[in-house]
């Protein structure tokens, strides 16, 4: 059986102390991936950051690895678009430590962006031995509310 972690598993690696946009200068763009599931972006004068919920199959004949993040700092939004890549720890419910290997990419267009996901977790089974649960690769779409 495989660790879970928190439902929430945030950037670790993205968690710098940022100031908070005011929310008259906020865009709020909401949409879904591929997998169906629901994806935010919020656009501010210091940056975008974005929440999204996902699945990942870990090809063991188990339920799929289930979790959503969220960046904790703004990332840049340039105008050919916007990417990150991160790697991050955090650790499962019982204490062990789960890998993470998160890529997303986008791009905003007037009221609308659209993008790609990607996320890998890793880990250790209770009984022994290692899981590799992977999204593969995810689009999403949001429009501007």
């Amino acid at each position: 059986m495989r660790r879970f972690v928190v439902p929430l598993a945030v950037l670790a690696t993205l968690a710098v102390a940022a100031g908070g946009a005011s929310a008259a200068g906020m865009l709020t763009f909401m949409g879904t991936t591929s997998q169906s599931s629901a994806f935010k972006l919020t656009l501010a004068a210091d940056g975008l950051r974005f929440r999204i919920a996902w699945k990942a199959d870990c090809h063991d004949g188990q339920h799929p690895f289930q979790a959503e993040t969220a960046s904790q700092r703004p990332l840049p939004n340039t105008p050919g678009g916007f990417s990150s890549h991160e790697t991050y720890d955090a650790r499962a419910t019982d204490g062990a430590t789960v890998h993470y290997n998160i890529t997303i990419a986008g791009a905003i267009h007037g009221r609308r962006a659209t993008g790609s996901w990607e996320a890998v977790a890793t880990g250790p089974y209770k009984d022994g031995g290692t899981y590799k649960c992977d999204t593969g690769r995810v689009t999403w779409k949001a429009r501007r509310g």
